[in-house]
C-alpha cells in the first residue's frame, strides 16, 4: 500500500479524517499463513469487518462519525464483497459507512482472476512463439513438452 500513502496525507489535510491502511493476510505488512483457508474471499470480507469493529471500538472511528471505505485493484473487489456478504448483518456497515470508492478495481474477483489468466495464456504463447534458444531456459531444465509447458507456466507468473 505504500503507492496509496499521499492520499492519507490528503485525507488528514481535508478534513482531520485519520487513515488506517489494510494489508490483507498474504500480502503487504501483513502476516503470511500457509494455511488456504485464510485465502478464501469469504475470509478475506470476514477480515475487513472484524478489522473495521476494531478501529470503531479502539480508534474513535464511530466517534469520528462514520469512516470512508477505499478499495484499490483487488482491494475494491474485496470492499465489494465485504458488502455484499456483510452490510446487511453488520451494525457498523449499516450505519457509519459514508461512501465506498473502487479505484482500478476489476467488476469481481472472478473477472479478475479470468484477466490474469488471460494474461498468463497470452505471455505463455508469446514465449512458446520464440526459439528456444531465446527463451532464457536453464541449460540443465529438461526440453520433454511437459516440462516446457511448466517452465512456461512459471515464467507467465513471475
Amino acid at each position: 500500500h505504500d503507492y496509496l500513502l499521499p492520499l492519507a496525507g490528503l485525507a488528514e489535510s481535508a478534513g482531520g479524517r485519520a487513515v488506517f491502511f489494510y494489508d490483507q493476510l498474504g500480502s503487504g505488512n501483513s502476516d503470511s499463513p500457509q494455511d488456504e483457508e485464510f485465502y478464501s474471499v469469504e475470509q478475506c470480507a470476514q477480515d475487513v469487518v472484524t478489522t473495521l469493529e476494531h478501529f470503531a471500538a479502539n480508534e474513535d472511528l464511530v466517534a469520528r462519525g462514520g469512516f470512508h471505505l477505499y478499495g484499490h485493484s483487488w482491494g475494491g473487489c474485496l470492499a465489494a464483497e465485504t458488502l455484499l456478504r456483510h452490510a446487511g448483518e453488520s451494525s457498523l456497515l449499516k450505519s457509519k459507512l459514508a461512501s465506498v470508492t473502487l479505484a482500478s478495481t476489476p467488476t469481481g474477483p472472478d473477472a479478475a482472476m479470468n484477466a490474469a489468466r488471460e494474461l498468463i495464456e497470452k505471455y505463455k504463447a508469446e514465449l512458446s512463439a520464440k526459439p528456444m534458444e531465446e527463451r532464457n531456459m536453464r541449460a540443465d531444465w529438461p526440453r520433454e513438452p511437459e516440462y516446457i509447458e511448466q517452465w512456461l507456466l512459471q515464467e507467465a507468473n513471475r
